[in-house]
């Protein structure tokens, strides 16, 4: 039987490496890394930060837990979002907060605007990996409190000790295992990226996407990821997928062996075989040297080009009808002098 590759974890460096280790090394060469050094000093977009609170929609939680159809969504910004699967809440990589652990540095476009106490009961918290902008310990020291279940890749439950006495179940995966529960499956993917949040954790602990198939709707999550034929083994072995979400943002050619351009993201979500794209990981933090809108104008484009649906929901908008938002004028195409 043809399976997912489970995670390659090298002995010797107590370190995971990815299915593919050359292209992150090419990256980290030194050649590279004066590149990028010129780049983020040099190369920045004027428009890299917006200079106006981005639009947010405070969604309605109780009729997106009570009313809202299978398969409606709510978009936070970057890559965090919720859905509502067989009247399930499953809440993918929180972080609404600061990205540094230095107070001030590298805090979100605006001040998030929801209050977490008004979330509904989670389900399933799900995280990909261990960076800053995806384990976000200020929500998660408050949302673990709500979820029933957190799943995520192996060795990221350590830097959850903090309020482990608070810790519901929890289940780390390699790539390639699946943790079942009722009619859910819960799968653990390969993604091209690494991990580490200091000096001293590089790669200590996984870093993956995921796969989440219920009885009547099947999602894929990319977590943070460079492109690569991951992608169109998963396709193959698990598609079609009813909706895809995909990193799209934070990119540069000088890193995209761990941050797919917005092309690749739309040639892998053909690659996984699904029916509407939704673009993540952009629209609350700069992380690069591109401008704010950018991510999403050039994955417009490839969209258009390869017939693809992509869903440009505005943030805290509760998506109920994917087709009749992918008729609505983009959000983003009104903030462009922002």
């Amino acid at each position: 039987m043809i399976r997912l590759p489970s995670s390659r974890y090298n002995q010797q460096k107590k370190q995971f490496e990815n299915l593919n280790p050359l292209p992150t090394k090419q990256m980290r060469s030194v050649k590279n890394s004066v590149k990028v050094l010129n780049e983020v000093t040099l190369r920045r977009s004027p428009h890299r930060l917006p200079r106006k609170s981005l639009p947010f929609i405070a969604p309605d939680f109780q009729s997106f837990k009570n009313e809202a159809p299978d398969g409606s969504f709510i978009w936070f910004g970057h890559s965090s979002f919720m859905i509502k699967l067989d009247s399930k809440v499953i809440l993918f990589d929180p972080a609404y907060f600061s990205l540094s652990p230095v107070q001030g540095i590298m805090n979100r476009f605006s001040p998030f605007p929801l209050d977490l106490a008004t979330f509904p009961e989670i389900d399933y918290l799900i995280l990909s990996h261990n960076h800053y902008d995806h384990l976000d310990l200020k929500a998660l020291k408050f949302l673990v409190g709500k979820s029933k279940k957190i799943l995520m890749p192996l060795k990221v439950q350590q830097y959850l000790q903090a309020f482990k006495e608070i810790l519901p179940e929890v289940q780390e995966l390699d790539w390639g295992q699946e943790y079942s529960d009722h009619a859910f499956r819960f799968i653990c993917a390969p993604a091209q990226h690494f991990s580490g949040r200091g000096l001293l954790d590089s790669n200590a602990s996984l870093w993956c996407s995921w796969i989440v198939q219920s009885q009547s709707q099947k999602v894929y999550f990319s977590g943070d990821t460079g492109y690569s034929d991951h992608f169109k083994m998963i396709g193959d072995l698990y598609g079609p997928f009813d909706i895809t979400f995909l990193e799209n943002g934070q990119y540069n050619e000088l890193w995209k062996a761990v941050h797919m351009l917005p092309e690749e993201a739309v040639q892998a979500h053909l690659d996984l075989k699904g029916k509407y794209f939704v673009p993540i990981h952009w629209g609350a933090y700069c992380l690069s040297v591109h401008s704010w809108f950018e991510p999403a104008e050039r994955a417009l484009q490839a969209s258009l080009k390869s017939n693809v649906s992509i869903l440009f929901p505005t943030q805290g908008q509760l998506v109920t009808d994917r087709s009749s938002l992918l008729k609505e004028i983009p959000w983003w195409k009104n903030c462009l002098d922002y």
